[in-house]
C-alpha cells in the first residue's frame, strides 16, 4: 500500500527527523567526509553546487552525515588537516543559513557520539562544581584534559580509546555546532526517484510491525530516550540502526532491507557509514549478495554504499551521486557513471554528462 505520506510534492517537507524532497529537481548525495577538507572542496567545485543555487536551480545538497573527524581519516590519508572537520562544518552552517531548504545533514553516528560527550562533559562539570565550557566557544583545554583523566580512571583504557579518543573534534566545536550537526533529519526521502537515504540502517524488520509504525519511529526519533533504554534496548533502537548498522557486522540481511525499502515505497537505499572494504571478504572477493561496480558498494540490489571520502579505495574511487528527483529508479544498475555517478577526481577526459 502506497501512504497518502508519499504524494508528490513540490517543496521539502520535514516531518520531525523525516525529510520529503519533492519530485522534481536534482539532488546531490555525499557520504562521510571524515574532516577531508579539499574533498567537500571538490564536491562543490566538480557539482557546481553554489552556482546552481545562486541560479535558482531547484537543488538539494545531501550529506549521509559524520563530518567529523579526523583522527582516524589522517591514518589512511595525509591529506586530512588537522582542523578539516570544524572548517567543513563552518562552510555547510553558512551555506544551510544561505539556503535553508537546500542543505540536508543527516545526523551519523559521529555526529551523535559529539553530543553524547557533550552532556557527560556538562554532567561531570555540575557533579565536580566546575563551570561548562561558554556556549559560544570550544571547550577549555585544561577542562578536557581534566575530563578524559577522569573517564579513563573510572571506565578504564579500553572504553576510553573506544568512546572518546575516535571523536576528537570534541576539542574543536561548540554547543551550537553539535546543535546543527544532530537536529536535522535522520532519514531523507525522494518519493519521485524511489530513493531513501540514511548514515547507515536499515532499521531490522522485527523493530516495527507496519510502515505507518515505521515513519511514526523515524519522526519521533529523539536521543534523549535513549538515556532511559536498556543497553540491550539501546543497541535494538531504530536510532542506533540507522546510525549504526553494517551488513558486513550481521546487523541486517538482505531481507531486512528489502523490507525496509517496501515499507517506505522506495526501491534504492542509499548509505554511507561503511568503507568498501568492508564489503569484501578478502581484497578481492566480495561478500555474498555484495559487490562493488562503478565506484559503489552494492548490497543486495537495494542498497547502495557510497564512498566520497572516507572508506573509499583509493582518490580515484570516491564519487558522489547526482538524482533526478522526478525520474523513478528501479535499482543500482539504472545509476550511470558519468549522469548519476560522479566521479570526484576524474581522469582525463572523463567529464560530466
Amino acid at each position: 500500500m502506497v501512504l497518502s505520506f508519499f504524494r508528490r510534492s513540490d517543496t521539502l517537507r520535514r516531518e520531525g527527523r523525516l525529510a520529503i524532497l519533492p519530485s522534481r529537481g536534482v539532488a546531490i548525495i555525499c557520504s562521510d567526509l571524515h574532516g577531508h577538507l579539499a574533498d567537500f572542496e571538490a564536491i562543490l567545485a566538480r557539482s557546481d553546487a553554489e552556482r546552481r543555487l545562486e541560479e535558482g536551480e531547484n537543488l538539494f545538497l545531501v550529506f549521509t552525515g559524520d563530518v567529523p573527524d579526523t583522527a582516524r581519516h589522517r591514518q589512511f590519508d595525509r591529506e586530512v588537516t588537522a582542523d578539516g572537520d570544524i572548517r567543513i562544518l563552518e562552510r555547510l552552517m553558512a551555506l544551510s543559513e544561505r539556503w535553508p531548504d537546500r542543505i540536508l545533514y543527516l545526523e551519523g553516528n559521529h555526529d551523535f557520539h559529539l553530543a553524547r560527550l557533550r552532556q557527560e562533559l556538562q554532567a561531570w562539570c555540575r557533579t565536580r562544581g566546575r563551570t561548562p565550557p561558554a556556549r559560544d566557544a570550544a571547550a577549555e583545554r585544561s577542562l578536557l584534559m581534566d575530563f578524559f583523566a577522569d573517564y579513563q580512571e573510572d571506565y578504564g583504557l579500553f572504553l576510553f580509546r573506544n568512546n572518546i579518543a575516535p571523536y576528537d573534534m570534541f576539542e574543536r566545536v561548540n554547543d551550537e555546532q553539535v546543535d546543527w550537526l544532530t537536529s536535522g533529519p535522520v532519514l531523507a526521502l525522494m518519493p519521485g526517484a524511489g530513493v531513501a537515504v540514511t548514515h547507515a540502517g536499515p532499521v531490522r524488520s522485527a523493530g516495527w510491525q507496519s510502515p505507518r509504525e515505521l515513519l511514526r519511529i523515524v519522526r519521533g526519533l529523539n536521543p534523549n530516550a535513549l538515556a532511559e533504554l536498556s543497553p540491550e534496548d539501546y543497541y535494538s533502537s531504530a536510532y542506533h540502526q540507522l546510525l549504526n548498522n553494517r551488513f558486513r557486522n550481521g546487523d541486517y540481511n538482505v531481507e531486512d532491507l528489502a523490507a525496509f525499502c517496501e515499507a517506505l515505497s522506495v526501491t534504492l537505499l542509499v548509505t554511507g557509514h561503511t568503507p568498501h572494504s568492508y564489503l569484501q571478504l578478502d581484497t578481492a572477493t566480495p561478500l555474498p549478495r555484495c559487490r562493488l561496480e562503478s565506484g559503489l558498494g552494492i548490497v543486495g540490489e537495494r542498497q547502495v554504499v557510497l564512498c566520497s571520502s572516507f572508506g573509499a579505495l583509493g582518490r580515484e574511487a570516491k564519487t558522489y551521486l547526482e538524482i533526478d528527483l522526478g525520474r523513478a529508479l528501479a535499482g543500482p544498475s539504472e545509476l550511470r557513471p558519468g549522469a548519476e555517478i560522479q566521479r570526484l577526481y576524474p581522469s582525463d577526459g572523463e567529464g560530466r554528462a
